[in-house]
């Protein structure tokens, strides 16, 4: 479902993120401040490969084909099915895009967040793990959400795009 393909995305960008962090927070807190500035901070967050989009493209694309095509189908069953898939493969390519750009542009404000709190309370990697862990930015609702609104999102926009083609079938 789509809840599980952005669970499991969500969850592997989580997992990726701690990887790259980790690479650059100090072990030993004490090495965290030289002349009472933080060696890493939020900053070091952009430098992440973000390119969520060459990631997961094309499951996204997929997901949203399968849920457009769905709606397009129900609303419209004279519908031949190619004219469904094409309709659907418009919609998913114009959406996928937006989408990633909108779901990595909100996780990475959040990380820098999270790493700034993190820094200001002179806490560890692994607390900063605890913390990326238990967030909502990475957690299974937040993944229900999107899977939520973007099937919902599809399935307004596949009934219209279906009413509009009857109108002009009419």
């Amino acid at each position: 479902t789509m809840g599980d393909g952005w669970e499991a995305r969500l969850s592997s960008e989580r997992e990726r993120l701690i990887a790259f962090l980790g690479e650059r927070f100090p072990v030993d807190q004490r090495a965290i401040r030289s002349n009472g500035h933080a060696k890493i901070g939020p900053d070091d967050v952009d430098a992440y490969d973000w390119a969520w989009e060459e990631r997961f493209a094309a499951q996204v694309t997929e997901e949203l084909i399968r849920a457009y095509s769905s709606a397009v189908r129900a609303a419209m069953p004279d519908l031949s099915p190619t004219m469904a898939q094409d309709l659907a493969v418009q919609y998913a390519r114009t959406r996928t895009a937006r989408l990633i750009a909108d779901v990595s542009n909100t996780t990475k404000a959040r990380v820098r967040t999270m790493v700034a709190e993190t820094i200001k309370e002179g806490q560890s990697l692994g607390e900063l793990a605890k913390r990326m862990r238990e967030d909502f930015a990475f957690s299974p609702k937040r993944a229900r959400t999107i899977a939520r609104t973007e099937t919902a999102t599809a399935l307004g926009r596949g009934t219209l795009q279906a009413a509009q083609v009857q109108g002009m079938d009419e």
